[in-house]
């Protein structure tokens, strides 16, 4: 038996769509197996969740008996968060799925997935029969380093140009999966309002993860060529400009 038993955290824009319990065997034999047959087939579960929010699921499955990974091997683990799998070291292991969408600071991430193992401990993979094994789940945010976590990250696209009066503004939306760090460093003529807190002009904005940019001109442009800032967020290169005076 694998029982999950999940919680979506008020305040996460996390939209749950399906809940899955991959790789189950089709076959079961009388005595029970010391690992994993040979020439066995695999399944999926899948079960539409009746509430976004909480709920638990009940599932009944043959032993799967995928192994234990030992220190040096493929996908060994040192951390609770660490125990993803290894197609080597562990292929066909089981385990759960949630998938869905998720709303951080403005940014809207498709496909996103969590992987669940259950198991008698962080490095073993085995299911054995007459084993009730429950995980509980608390979804509160989506961390970058879990290597658990996918998702599909959108596109930035580069800043609007600015009007050369002073007080002119940008926007610029920041897609990074959360938990990647970046910064500006700001120009005497340019500030940076993110996530409500403004940085003035001449010092160094940092930040980690998705955030909208609002970029402001502390001073007009006084010349007529274009002045600008060039941006590295990630592994993207923009350039904001502000334009030049016309008189």
């Amino acid at each position: 038996k694998v029982q999950l038993n999940y919680t979506i955290k008020a305040g996460f824009g996390f939209t749950l769509k399906q809940i899955f319990l991959r790789n189950i065997p089709t076959q079961i034999q009388c005595s029970e197996p010391s690992g994993q047959l040979s020439g066995v087939s695999y399944q999926d579960f899948t079960v539409t969740p009746t509430s976004r929010t909480a709920g638990t699921i009940d599932w009944y499955l043959p032993e799967n008996k995928a192994g234990v990974i030992a220190n040096g091997q493929d996908g060994f683990a040192s951390f609770v968060r660490e125990k993803k799998g290894s197609s080597t070291t562990v292929p066909n292991a089981t385990y759960i799925e949630l998938t869905g969408d998720a709303t951080v600071n403005g940014v809207n991430y498709t496909n996103v997935s969590f992987h669940l193992y259950p198991g008698a401990n962080i490095n073993e993979y085995n299911l054995k029969r007459n084993t009730p094994y429950i995980v509980n789940l608390t979804l509160s945010g989506i961390d970058l380093s879990d290597p658990r976590v996918s998702m599909t990250v959108p596109n930035m696209v580069a800043p609007a140009d600015m009007d050369a009066a002073i007080n002119s503004t940008s926007d610029f939306q920041i897609t990074l999966r959360p938990g990647i760090k970046w910064s500006i460093v700001l120009p005497e003529w340019l500030s940076v309002l993110i996530d409500g807190k403004t940085t003035e002009a001449g010092n160094t904005a940092n930040f980690s993860g998705p955030a909208l940019v609002t970029f402001k001109a502390v001073t007009a442009n006084p010349n007529p060529t274009v002045r600008n800032l060039p941006l590295a967020i990630g592994s993207d290169k923009f350039t904001l400009n502000q334009n030049g005076s016309s008189f």
